[in-house]
């Protein structure tokens, strides 16, 4: 399992990010009428707003500080949370062990979905909501796979920062209080670290709290009317066909395969936990229909995005390893059918042993010579063999063979006996 994430994923996350800059900013464009609130919220800050908490007027506020007021300044923060959301779900799928390509896939899953294109493209609290959930359900699969209870006190400051961007952001929480008990993790329910957590959590959240209270939770009422006379009425499947088209159909089937893992596998048991986010917006399709005994109202395609990036991280880390189960299976294979030859080689060369060829004796010059000189070449044997040089290739060479061998010619007659 590779122990970072590498250059290419980084790359595409900043790559990602431009582009969110670079459409964002087309002067055809301008500024979303939102904006324009979130804006006049920066100038004037509380610890509480009737349609959204503070945090992201006190983040544009730090960005007006540093960038100033423009378009390009403002555009940058969601942006930024939009390449943070692509590491994450990359981050996730690393540490799941799945291979760079697969992080690779769960990066593009999430940047082609069109619901994060128009999340990430303007300024208002849904960018910071995608993004802290995405951190909070990394940190909830790195808790689930090496039970470090210590990561509480991260969740439950994401939690916090979460619900201080958008309320809506509770249903996670209340999603994460039940689904705890069910899950392997509920031996945590014992450990102070856990409770740390909880505390830090509420801590972060005590003063929009305390804001709520003073103005008489406001925002619940602010909800509420805009429930009633703004939103538009779907049913449950319509809402179910809109999610398809918000997460790319062409990619929805990864998007599927994840959730069916952490819900329902018997490998993702572990990892119930990180599944449970999904009860939210299920809850909210559903609370329409039984509450209202209506269409249910307010389903908005943004209610599914914070927990995206975990089921596309889920869906490739099982591609890849489906694929490294494969390739490691052909290598098995390869190397039993080496084994396999050589053995049957080897049984080979003791059942039929290889004919030693007859050495063919070697005769020495001087005797060869001398029985072909003395007219009996009929007394050498066809196996013997006479040894004789190669003859060079340069004229100087062969002039000079030549002469060596007229003279040894001449020496072997003077030593050969003479007949009468």
């Amino acid at each position: 399992m590779e122990t970072q994430l590498g250059w290419p994923v980084f790359a595409f996350a900043g790559l990602f990010a431009f582009l969110l800059l670079l459409t964002s900013n087309h002067p055809a464009y301008g500024y979303f009428v939102d904006e324009l609130g979130y804006l006049a919220c920066a100038k004037r800050l509380a610890f509480g707003h009737v349609d959204h908490p503070p945090l992201a007027p006190m983040v544009l506020a730090i960005n007006r500080s540093l960038l100033g007021d423009s378009l390009p300044a403002m555009r940058l923060l969601p942006a930024l949370c939009g390449a943070g959301t692509v590491l994450s779900a990359a981050w996730m799928a690393q540490r799941l062990g799945a291979a760079r390509f697969a992080q690779l896939l769960a990066a593009l899953c999430v940047s082609v979905a069109p619901v994060y294109l128009g999340v990430f493209s303007i300024f208002s609290t849904n960018c910071f909501e995608v993004l802290l959930w995405s951190l909070t359900l990394a940190v909830l699969l790195e808790l689930s796979r090496s039970e470090d209870a210590r990561l509480w006190w991260r969740v439950g400051l994401l939690l916090g920062l979460a619900v201080s961007s958008k309320h809506t952001s509770v249903a996670l929480v209340a999603a994460i209080v039940l689904a705890l008990p069910l899950s392997p993790l509920r031996r945590h329910l014992l450990d102070r670290q856990l409770w740390f957590g909880a505390a830090l959590a509420l801590i972060v959240v005590l003063p929009n709290l305390a804001w709520q209270i003073q103005h008489d939770w406001a925002s619940l009422e602010f909800y509420r009317n805009v429930d009633r006379e703004a939103n538009v009425s779907t049913s449950v499947l319509e809402v179910l066909d809109e999610q398809v088209g918000s997460f790319n159909p062409a990619t929805f089937p990864v998007w599927a395969s994840g959730l069916f893992f952490l819900l329902f596998a018997a490998r993702g048991r572990a990892y119930r936990l990180v599944g449970c986010s999904v009860v939210p917006a299920a809850a909210t399709a559903w609370a329409g229909v039984r509450i209202c005994r209506s269409p249910s109202r307010g389903s908005r395609n943004s209610r599914w995005s914070g927990s995206g990036p975990s089921f596309a991280t889920t869906a490739t880390h099982r591609a890849s390893s489906i694929c490294s189960r494969r390739a490691n299976r052909q290598k098995r294979v390869k190397k039993l059918s080496a084994r396999v030859r050589k053995v049957v080689a080897g049984l080979r060369k003791l059942t039929n042993p290889p004919r030693l060829a007859r050495p063919r004796a070697e005769t020495p010059m001087l005797a060869c010579r001398a029985t072909m000189l003395l007219g009996f070449p009929m007394l050498l044997p066809d196996e013997f063999v006479c040894l004789r040089p190669e003859a060079p290739r340069s004229s100087r060479g062969r002039r000079l063979e030549a002469r060596g061998r007229a003279k040894r010619d001449r020496s072997n007659r003077r030593r050969l006996p003479r007949f009468a």
